[in-house]
């Protein structure tokens, strides 16, 4: 046998080079069996021996799930998809199989309508690919993501799967009206929210959004994991009161 990438098949933001064993270990080629079954192979991520022995740092308690298949072909797994959905769901818990954000599926397939005259769901360049009626189904019925594996670049659908499904905080609701002429927001890091990282500024960093008293930080605005966004301001009602709201980034 051997191992990958010294076995490393969990990536944080403290992995060593994470983006380059990230492209290690999608790029499985296709030289394996020709009877798709990703929704099966997903399923014994979480069964034993091999969650164990090798997937158990995968699945954390204050983490959503979020499953992305990427399959030229349709799912020929054994059991039907509302059953894998139900298995997925139950290890996040009884809420998951109402609240998609704790559990979902997203899928790049070959194209959402269905082929006509038996003809490929979508042709690239690189190849065709079929319908995949039942990675579609998983991932409308969890409210996930779709999109076409002939397009080009990924980069937007695993952009957005980042920011939306997992539950990346991308908003943040204020617990106050501010005065937005005081209004001053921070980002800082540390287990304390001790040191400061750098002031933020208004309608370049992020956006204020009166229809919720919120911020809003836009995909490439996003500070990083692990980070605290701290926002100061006086009250807009009594106009000397000042409020603090703390926010933090998973």
């Amino acid at each position: 046998g051997f191992s990958l990438n010294d076995d490393v098949r969990v990536i944080t933001p403290d992995t060593i080079n994470g983006n380059e064993i990230f492209s290690e270990l999608v790029a499985q080629g296709t030289s394996g069996t020709g009877i798709e079954m990703g929704l099966e192979g997903a399923r014994l991520v979480f069964e034993e021996p091999y969650f164990t022995e090798q997937n158990g740092g995968f699945l954390r308690e204050n983490a959503n799930l979020s499953l992305l298949i990427v399959s030229d072909e349709d799912d020929v797994s054994p059991y039907p998809v509302d059953d894998y959905l139900r298995y997925f769901a139950a290890l996040k818990g009884d809420e998951a199989s109402r609240d998609h954000t704790l559990m979902n599926v997203s899928a790049v397939i070959g194209n959402v309508e269905p082929p006509r005259d038996d003809l490929p769901s979508c042709e690239s360049e690189n190849g065709s690919a079929s319908y995949g009626r039942r990675y579609l189904a998983a991932a409308v019925e969890t409210e996930g993501l779709v999109e076409s594996i002939c397009e080009k670049d990924f980069a937007p659908i695993v952009q957005t799967l980042g920011l939306t499904l997992s539950g990346l905080l991308a908003e943040f609701e204020l617990s106050a009206l501010p005065n937005l002429s005081t209004l001053v927001v921070s980002l800082y890091e540390g287990e304390d929210e001790s040191t400061l990282v750098q002031e933020l500024t208004i309608n370049i960093d992020f956006s204020y959004i009166a229809d919720g008293n919120k911020l809003r930080f836009e995909s490439e605005q996003v500070p990083p994991s692990e980070y605290f966004i701290v926002a100061e301001y006086e009250e807009l009602a009594s106009g000397a009161a000042v409020t603090t709201t703390t926010g933090g980034t998973q």
